[in-house]
């Protein structure tokens, strides 16, 4: 007995099993059988593969049928060499084989006379029900000369033969030879494990279907009901279609013999003249498994590990694993589902499989239980010295506790200048401070689980040493995307203003930002699509139904054509109740995907080019998109919010909503040129985006009726070309609107979080972009994001003006 250990399994890991097997030999790659076997009308197993490998073999022999059984056990290999070859001594002794179109018959070495012969119709090889039942599924292997018992009891039921009954009385007949076919006593059907019911439509004297029944946990099917004279069948209660229908002839209801071998897991073969079952599904032992927990108990969230062992007496393949916990009513497959199922507390946990022939094991139970895990506790938090000269680096010492061999996923660190406002508060470490003061440091630490510990605080002290400009040290370091703190409040307007001209480039930009707050169901916006152009979307669930409601973007051909056109870089985020995050996710995104799919559109179709059904868009939740598009013909493209239930098909029913506050409308511009030559500067300098009213893009809202002004050019790329001169020259951004959380991004970069993390809560900070080298240029990708306000002050500052700043 073969007994393999197979894994060790790991929390949210793969957990593959596999077990010892002997191969399935195959000494003529011709011999693979290619008859497609289809089971049902969805699923169809291809061309030359089976749940087993069938071999026919090319032998023109026959079987010697004058052979005695002595004959055939000393030459076995005599009945077809070529075939016999390919099979093991081991499966020949526990192998059926037939002749075809003759009684005669090997079982288990022994030679026996069948009830019925095979035989082929219409170029089929059939096998009677009875010897299929008889001889295959219920014949066991004897280890003395005792007969074995039938723990399988054969019923036949084909209805009442009754003198009174004269219509058909022929046809009856036929069918009840008694050498064919014998009535069982009702009394014994309660001692069958399996059962054939033939029904007789007594009108015309038909079969109408046979069913093979059987409670044995052995056999890999309960309940097989087909339909005679056609190929449909009923598996377990599942309607499949078989390549060949079951037959009735002569009295005798025969089976097509490769689809129901390969329907009940049977390893066979068959030869010209032969049919041969090798290790029939009676003869086979149900697999076995065993598994442990390595531990009595786990802390919630660490990694539970198990040993898992497998047995099959017969080196059978482990196909399939069943897994239960705590006697939940559904099952998993695989342990790795089955692990992320423990909840706190004791856990039962159960395992069974099955092996390649259908067979299951047992179900084997093991306890586990799993400990409450507690947030970390930051013990002792402080800076490491008192006090900090301005500039110094920054350290801090840090001692938590936290569950063992769980480390601590994030650290949140704010700080902010004593006597600040907290909507001041930077959230980020503090490295280096450059302005002197006191300030006040916060941090909470989170687990591997997302347990967030209490927030602890503590003071820095920053006095002394050489001053030093934050800007020049900002600069020379080099790194995109620093925040520039400003806690001195200088304030950038003080710049120089520098001069520039605005290029705004045709295509279409339509913009679904109004109702930003959407207060009831409706069409949000509506628009054709065509040529080029980019589409902006941006709204919060903000009904008095607080039930979740769904944001639907719908496409529609109103043409008699086919149409198709191309959508890029698409992204769509949220829902999220944090308006800022989402947008600055969404520009970063946007500004970093690559995704292109061609859209198609037949005539007159409507097709939902994104719904929001899945995703639980609740009240004060904000949902925010962004996609490019390109469409020879013209595409109507609808925005609208609904109930759950509603469809693109309940368009039609909707009103159309008006504006709000903020701008919603169709316009012709979708990006914006902005070039600085800085080969005459030797000065910083400054300019502003979104400032001026005539910068903003005007178009028309088709819903209103009306002229639409785009304030603060939400959807309009900027694309911002800086050329330097011969020194150096730094860029750096600074918000002066109320709230701002954005990305830019320089052309084949990476896109830069401004900032990398909390808000600029107003114009004081600022973000250092990177810096364009002496006679070169580079350009600047900017878009105000969703959610923030305008305007923006970009800042160049040529290299001999660092540490002037």
């Amino acid at each position: 007995m073969n007994i393999q250990k197979f894994i060790t399994g790991l929390l949210c890991a793969t957990f593959p099993i596999t077990v010892y097997s002997i191969p399935t030999k195959v000494t003529d790659e011709k011999a693979i059988f290619s008859e497609q076997i289809i089971f049902s009308e969805d699923t169809a197993i291809p061309v030359g593969t089976t749940p087993r490998d069938i071999v026919l073999t090319q032998s023109e022999q026959t079987a010697p049928l004058e052979h005695s059984v002595e004959e055939f056990i000393d030459e076995p290999f005599i009945l077809d060499s070529e075939f016999t070859d390919s099979l093991s001594s081991r499966q020949l002794s526990q192998s059926i084989i037939m002749f075809k179109d003759d009684v005669q018959a090997v079982v288990y070495g022994k030679m026996k006379n069948i009830l019925v012969a095979p035989t082929m119709i219409d170029d089929t090889v059939y096998i009677s029900a009875r010897v299929f039942v008889d001889e295959i599924l219920n014949t066991r292997m004897s280890t003395d000369s005792a007969p074995v018992p039938k723990d399988v009891i054969l019923h036949e039921i084909i209805g009442f033969i009754d003198n009174e009954i004269v219509e058909g009385e022929t046809s009856l007949a036929s069918l009840a030879k008694p050498e064919i076919i014998t009535i069982t006593p009702n009394e014994d059907e309660e001692l069958a494990d399996f059962l054939i019911e033939f029904d007789i439509e007594v009108e015309d004297m038909t079969y109408q279907f046979i069913t093979i029944k059987t409670q044995s946990s052995e056999l890999p099917l309960n309940e097989v009901v087909l339909n005679i004279g056609t190929n449909e069948a009923i598996v377990d209660g599942v309607p499949r279609v078989l390549s060949a229908p079951v037959v009735a002839q002569d009295g005798i209801v025969y089976f097509p013999f490769k689809t129901i071998a390969t329907l009940y897991g049977l390893e066979f073969y068959e030869s010209q003249q032969q049919l041969t079952v090798v290790n029939p599904v009676k003869g086979n032992h149900s697999p076995e498994v065993e598994f442990a927990f390595l531990q009595d108990s786990y802390i919630k969230g660490e990694n539970v590990r198990a040993q898992v062992y497998c047995k099959d007496e017969d080196g059978d393949e482990i196909s399939t694993q069943m897994w239960q916990v705590n006697d939940i009513n559904y099952t998993v497959d695989n342990v790795h589902d089955a692990i992320c199922l423990l909840g706190e507390g004791e856990n039962t946990v159960a395992v069974k499989v099955k092996d390649e022939h259908g067979f299951w094991s047992d179900w084997y139970t093991s306890t586990v239980n799993i400990i409450h895990n507690y947030p970390p506790v930051i013990l002792k938090f402080k800076p490491c010295k008192e006090v900090y000269e301005v500039g110094e680096r920054i350290c801090f010492n840090l001692v938590y506790t936290n569950e063992r061999n769980e480390r601590i996923k994030s650290y949140k660190y704010t700080y902010k200048q004593i006597g600040e406002a907290n909507a001041h508060t930077i959230v980020d470490k503090p490295c280096y401070i450059y302005d002197e003061g006191e300030y006040i440091v916060k941090l909470t630490i989170e687990d591997e689980l997302g347990n967030w510990s209490e927030t602890i605080e503590t003071k820095i002290v920053v006095e002394g040493g050489e001053p030093m400009s934050e800007l020049e040290t900002v600069f020379n370091r080099g790194s995109e995307g620093v925040t520039i703190t400003n806690f001195a409040g200088y304030n950038f307007r003080r710049l120089s203003d520098r001069v520039v001209d605005f290029t705004e480039n045709a295509g279409l930009l339509v913009m679904s930002n109004s109702p930003e707050i959407v207060r009831y169901n409706g069409i949000l916006y509506e628009e054709t699509l065509i040529g080029q152009g980019r589409v902006l979307l941006h709204h919060i669930h903000g009904m008095e139904d607080e039930s979740a409601k769904k944001l639907m973007v719908v496409l529609e051909n109103p043409s008699d054509k086919y149409i198709s056109g191309v959508i890029s870089n698409c992204v769509i985020k949220g829902p999220s109740p944090d308006v800022l995050f989402l947008g600055q996710t969404l520009l970063y995104e946007y500004f970093e995907a690559e995704n292109k799919e061609i859209y198609s559109l037949a005539p007159g179709e409507t097709k939902i080019f994104y719904t929001s059904e899945d995703k639980n868009w609740g009240r004060n939740m904000v949902i925010s998109g962004m996609f490019d598009f390109h469409f020879v013909d013209e595409v109507i493209m609808t925005v609208a919010a609904v109930d759950m239930d509603q469809t693109e098909h309940d368009i039609d029913t909707l009103n159309y909503l008006n504006v709000d506050e903020h701008p919603r409308g169709t316009f012709e511009v979708d990006d914006i040129d902005i070039k600085i030559d800085m080969t005459d500067v030797n000065k910083p300098v400054k300019f502003l985006v979104g400032e001026d009213i005539n910068e903003w893009v005007v178009g028309w809202d088709p819903i209103m009726d009306e002229i639409a002004e785009n304030r603060g050019n939400f959807g309009i790329i900027y694309s911002i070309e800086i050329t330097a001169a011969n020194e150096d020259v730094a860029v750096f951004i600074n918000p002066r609107g109320n709230m701002f959380r954005g990305a830019l991004q320089w052309s084949n970069g990476e896109a830069i979080l401004a900032p990398k993390t909390g808000i600029f809560p107003d114009a004081k900070r600022g973000v250092y972009l990177g810096t364009v080298k002496a006679n070169h240029t580079r350009t600047l990708k900017y878009m105000l994001p969703n959610g923030s306000s305008a305007p923006v002050l970009f800042g160049l500052v040529p290299q001999s003006s660092w540490e002037k700043m």
